[in-house]
């Protein structure tokens, strides 16, 4: 955010679901009336197969982390917003934030070109 403070960068729209707090003034591109979104995901995995008293201590000692001051004051000055979810709540995240993504002009021309099928490996559309 330097060249923001400096005047050298001037912020147009936040590709986030809400307002900076450091850039109160600038609008999202929602509500500038675009259907786009951006945001990056942190995650932990595990193997399949890892016995469920590790997943839970992992989960567990995670989610302590993330209650750090230190943490959360350095998460605050990078202006990373936390979004803490358990194992099973990040998955459900993650599903619907892969599809957010596989249409992200909404519908439009690019749509009737390009199938959805055509768009997402097989994978991530079951």
């Amino acid at each position: 955010m330097p060249h923001l403070r400096t005047g050298k960068v001037k912020y147009i729209g936040a590709m986030t679901e809400k307002r900076l707090a450091s850039v109160p003034d600038t609008p999202t591109f929602q509500e500038k009336g675009f259907k786009v979104f951006s945001a990056s995901a942190w995650g932990l995995s595990v193997p399949k197969g890892t016995p469920a008293d590790i997943v839970k201590r992992l989960e567990e000692v995670l989610l302590q982390t993330t209650k750090d001051p230190d943490f959360l004051k350095k998460s605050k000055d990078l202006e990373m917003p936390l979004h803490v979810l358990d194992g099973k709540a990040y998955a459900e995240y993650l599903t619907e934030y892969r599809c957010r993504l596989s249409s992200p002009l909404g519908e439009g021309p690019l749509d009737k070109v390009i199938k959805p099928s055509k768009r997402l490996p097989q994978a991530a559309q079951e």
